[in-house]
């Protein structure tokens, strides 16, 4: 169910082959997803994994019926999240496995509790809604019955170890990817392939004081790949085709992707939501407008001058500056000084703003040349 195939060409990403979407995009919608639940609902994934196989024993096939209805409606339940999630909304997933696979397997179970007459109706029953259990595997004595039960076995252990990563990899979104991205974004800045690096190193070392795998930044599954060429509309691209079993094998890919391409997911300093910087300029702040103003005001307009003005009251460097700034703009107003003589100025002012801010020149002949 988790599995699909993806085939990225530049900063475009064709979900199997179909559905385009942009680098950083699917992980950005699922880092704006809230998961807090999900760890409760791991721990339920790692019950079921555990105890999800065909009855052994009289004890087991006692409860089977009502084991394998709340299994099917847990995993149903997990299901539905899926197909809610990007990137499996895009993708044509099917639901209903674990009763699927368990009906494949219908001549093992019957539709009803006791033996009677209505026996002779389960060989008529094209797909069960109820999995009663007579016996267990420890009273088989047919070896083709067993071996057919011990390969349902491997179906339901597979379909749980898919659920279970399934969570795990959400949860990594929120635990390890996003600790990870603070990172990465703590300079402000698009970051070299070097820093990148050094900064991964870091965030690894500190591996000790994780407790849990979804802690960890790593991928999931398995990830092959090879190049296909695609044909998109008109034209035919070669592009990176990979096959993942994972979410999270996928997401590791798109994650460094991303920064290598600067399409990078980064939380709003003005808004506190997700946003995907897409190349070009690196900014704090996402576009969208801020709920209850008329004027269409962005959080990036808003940030910009808010970050400014903090800069202004709590920065004696950048305190000059703006000082500097008005007294010349009200020149240029007065026609004491012309548009060019002010636009000079300007790019000179910001020149001796950098370089007292790197230190090459002192604070005191920096405040005496801008005011020149």
């Amino acid at each position: 169910m988790t599995e699909f195939e993806a085939y990225f060409s530049g900063e475009k990403i064709y979900l199997n082959g179909r559905k385009c979407v942009k680098v950083g995009e699917t992980l950005t919608k699922l880092l704006s997803k809230p998961t807090g639940y999900y760890k409760e609902v791991l721990l339920f994934a790692q019950n079921y994994e555990n105890r999800l196989h065909y009855p052994e024993d009289e004890a087991e096939a006692y409860d089977s019926e009502s084991f394998f209805q709340e299994a099917i409606k847990f995993y149903a339940g997990v299901e539905d999240v899926i197909m809610r999630l990007a990137p499996y909304k895009y993708l044509e997933v099917v639901g209903n496995r674990l009763q699927d696979t368990l009906n494949e397997y219908a001549w093992a179970f019957h539709e009803y509790p006791k033996m009677s007459v209505l026996d002779d109706e389960d060989d008529d029953i094209d797909y069960h809604q109820h999995f009663y259990v007579r016996f267990g595997t420890e009273d088989m004595e047919d070896p083709d019955m067993l071996n057919e039960i011990y390969t349902l076995n491997d179906k339901l252990k597979k379909l749980a170890v898919e659920m279970r990563t399934y969570l795990e990899d959400v949860l990594r979104v929120e635990y390890a990817f996003t600790a990870f991205l603070e990172r990465i974004h703590s300079r402000n800045r698009f970051l070299t392939n070097e820093e990148i690096a050094d900064t991964l190193a870091e965030f690894e070392d500190e591996k000790k004081l994780r407790m849990y795998a979804c802690d960890y930044l790593r991928t999931s599954g398995s990830i092959q790949l090879d190049y296909k060429r695609l044909r998109i509309k008109e034209k035919t691209e070669l592009c990176e085709h990979y096959k993942f079993t994972s979410l999270g094998a996928f997401l590791y890919i798109e994650l460094f992707k991303g920064l290598e391409m600067h399409y990078i997911p980064r939380k709003c300093s003005y808004c506190g939501r997700w946003f995907l910087i897409e190349a070009g300029i690196y900014s704090e702040y996402c576009t969208r407008p801020v709920k209850g103003r008329e004027d269409g005001k962005t959080c990036r307009d808003l940030g910009h001058f808010k970050k400014y003005s903090e800069k202004i009251a709590n920065d004696p460097i950048w305190l000059t500056y703006n000082r500097a700034y008005k007294q010349h703009y009200a020149r240029l107003l007065k026609k004491k000084m012309t548009q060019a003589e002010f636009q000079k100025w300007a790019d000179y002012a910001i020149k001796l703003r950098d370089m007292v801010e790197r230190k090459k020149i002192g604070f005191d002949e920096y405040y005496k040349k801008i005011r020149e």
